[in-house]
């Protein structure tokens, strides 16, 4: 049987391609790159292609405008993460493949590029020539996708994240458009653009019915956004453009969640740094909850900004989404490019998606009603994978470890505490810097500030170079069995002129208010321009940009360090651990500076033992935690941004300490 169907398929999709039309394979169509004068190559210089006079006025936007791009880079050396921050497996074969297919398209005759704002409106704003969409057409009447790509509402990231979407996309017969947009206004930028295609439908050739709104990371908080209808109507003001019949998302940590929102595909890498796979599969459950389609992957190891995964084990995902989009259409309205691919599921009866998801989840070889049951109770039963209870340390752990990191001492200048701002009285400090394993400058590290509590300092927690302390074995075993990521941690000191400071409250307390100082700008730049993490650059900008690598915790004073740390530098922290914060401090006055920031952006995880004298003051502000606006409680059922816990008999000693900050770090950046 097998064999009669292989070779129907083969009569029908030869029959199919000796027509003339497009046989969809799992790595899609090669395309003959543009011949003569418009024929790029990975030496092809960016000055080329924006002058080539195919491009107009507008090759400029090929590229990022708001990033550093040089008229003499090639398409090689703009093809990696130093100009696309954030992204990764940046292929300079796809940027010449783009660049000449469209190039191809507009020496053919066709537009290619379509401002989307009136000559008045930017001349009013000039801002407004910053914006357009490239259009890449599939088959004529059939539906439409808008790409909107990422790049942190900074920049963007258009030739990975959003113009290879639109490619594959249209080699499928679907006609798609990567938008550019400003990344100040992004969101009016992208109604805009919905409302310019509605209006030039026929222009264009497409079917307005059940279009598609694709993102990655910011993109696709822009995708989700105006993929609810009540978004959509309130940016538009428009009644006669119909909610999209899919939102296609990758990597983001948006978690708005609504009965208004569209049929959602999501997928993301396990090893996101900057978005949490959990906080995305969540926000699916929840829209299922509301009975609306979805569809989510988590691919094993990816880090964020995968693009089309090609190469990657996300390789083929666009062809899940594009089946999955298909699947809201209420009509047969299938391009003729795509149907062989259907016909192909259909003969074979599949159990398996296109990418290899095994939908028989009751093994009885037929996927029916009874699998999608199945489907539907696992999300439910689905857990966090934080543990329910705070873990003892393995007593083995204290022992030494085959794979040993070492302890490094860095000094540094900052000024007095008190008088910071005048920078009249220089120190000099030290802090104990933790390297795992293996460390090595060609990588990049995700780096914990861990402070000391009281009647301490920088040696208190992991020792010196030449007197590690037993918990530096631990952090040691945890990473070599792969429970910690191998991460940089740095033991500072708020002890100011004298290594007594810390041993008077009042004092400590005072110099946890300013710590910040010393911390943004002396201490996190020395450090970081010294190893490797992801800060770019030590310049604020590159610091702030890599907030989602870099987290702060401490034990009892320690903890008023951590939460000081939120106070006034969440701009460059995601993470922070304050355990066992036995003092009042104005939690209203510190949780407020979150006002500007979604609950996503930030996690906190908070810890305490029954006997330890700080448990009444910890309860009452995580009580006061979840009455604010400001923070969720992170539950099976409930996706949140602050985790409790509680260890049963512990007091207020080192033994806790240890055993919360392992416990954090076996869950940060995991």
């Amino acid at each position: 049987m097998k064999k009669k169907i292989a070779v129907l398929l083969a009569v029908l999709l030869i029959s199919t391609a000796s027509c003339g039309s497009f046989v969809e394979t799992q790595n899609g169509t090669n395309i003959d790159s543009v011949t003569g004068e418009q024929t790029v190559n990975t030496n092809t210089t960016v000055k080329e292609v924006i002058s080539n006079p195919i491009f107009e006025n507008f090759g400029r936007l090929l590229f990022p405008v708001d990033r550093t791009v040089t008229d003499d880079m090639t398409l090689a050396e703009i093809s990696t993460n130093r100009v696309y921050t954030w992204y990764n497996y940046i292929q300079p074969e796809k940027t010449v493949e783009i660049i000449n297919t469209l190039a191809e398209s507009a020496e053919s005759g066709q537009q290619i590029f379509y401002p989307i704002y009136s000559e008045e409106e930017m001349t009013a704003d000039p801002s407004k020539r910053d914006t357009g969409l490239f259009f890449f057409k599939g088959e004529p009447g059939a539906k439409f996708a808008v790409m909107n790509a990422g790049g942190g509402f900074a920049y963007v990231g258009a030739m990975h994240d959003s113009f290879p979407h639109a490619l594959e996309v249209s080699k499928m017969g679907y006609n798609s458009f990567a938008l550019i947009y400003r990344p100040d206004d992004p969101y009016n930028d992208l109604a805009k653009a919905i409302e310019f295609i509605f209006d030039h439908a026929e222009e264009f050739e497409v079917d307005t019915d059940y279009y598609s709104l694709w993102g990655g990371s910011a993109g696709a908080r822009m995708a989700a956004t105006l993929g609810n209808a009540d978004n959509l109507n309130s940016l538009t003001q428009r009644s006669d453009i119909q909610q999209a019949g899919a939102v296609i998302m990758q990597y983001t940590g948006y978690n708005s969640v609504s009965s208004s929102d569209a049929p959602t595909y999501a997928c993301v890498g396990t090893n996101d740094g900057i978005a949490r796979y959990r906080t995305m599969q969540n926000r699916l459950e929840s829209l299922e909850s509301y009975g609306i389609p979805t569809e989510f992957h988590a691919y094993e190891g990816l880090p964020h900004g995968f693009g089309i995964g090609t190469g990657t084990n996300a390789d083929g995902w666009i062809y899940d989404a594009v089946r999955f989009w298909k699947e809201q259409f209420p009509n047969d309205n299938i391009p003729e490019r795509r149907r062989p691919a259907n016909l192909q599921d259909f003969l074979l009866t599949r159990t398996e998606n296109t990418h290899g998801n095994n939908y028989d989840l009751n093994s009885d070889c037929v996927w029916d009603i009874f699998d999608l049951c199945l489907m539907k109770q696992r999300y439910f039963i689905q857990k966090n994978n934080i543990p329910q209870e705070i873990e003892e340390i393995p007593q083995n752990y204290y022992n030494s470890a085959t794979e040993q990191g070492t302890l490094e001492e860095l000094y540094y200048d900052t000024y007095e505490s008190m008088t910071y701002n005048e920078k009249s009285q220089v120190l000099n400090k030290r802090a104990i810097v933790y390297l795992p394993y293996g460390y090595s400058d060609d990588k990049q590290y995700d780096i914990f500030y861990l402070m000391h509590g009281g009647w301490s300092n920088e040696t208190t927690t992991l020792g010196a170079p030449a007197n590690p302390s037993a918990f530096k074995n631990v952090i040691d075993n945890a990473i070599q069995n792969g429970e910690i990521r191998p991460i940089i941690i740095v033991c500072p000191t708020y002890n100011n002129t004298s290594c007594q400071d810390s041993a008077d409250f009042s004092l400590a307390l005072n110099l946890n208010r300013n710590y910040h100082n010393e911390l943004t700008n002396d201490l996190i730049p020395a450090v970081e321009s010294k190893y490797s993490t992801y800060a770019k650059d030590t310049i604020s900008e590159e610091l702030k940009n890599s907030r989602e690598h870099r987290g702060f915790g401490g034990f009892s004073m320690g903890s008023v360090a951590t939460w000081r740390t939120f106070q006034n530098c969440l701009d460059y922290f995601k993470y922070f651990m304050p355990m066992s914060c036995g003092t009042s401090l104005d939690d209203n006055n510190i949780w407020d500076s979150a006002k500007n920031y979604n609950q996503d952006d930030y996690f906190v995880f908070t810890m305490t033992g029954t006997e330890d004298f700080a448990y009444s003051y910890v309860n009452q502000r995580v009580q006061k935690m979840s009455e604010s606006d400001y923070f969720t409680e992170l539950t099976a059922e409930t996706n949140g941004n602050f985790v409790y816990r509680i260890m049963d008999g512990y007091s207020h000693n080192g033994v806790a300490a240890n055993t919360y900050t392992y416990n954090g770090l076996c869950w940060f950046w995991n």
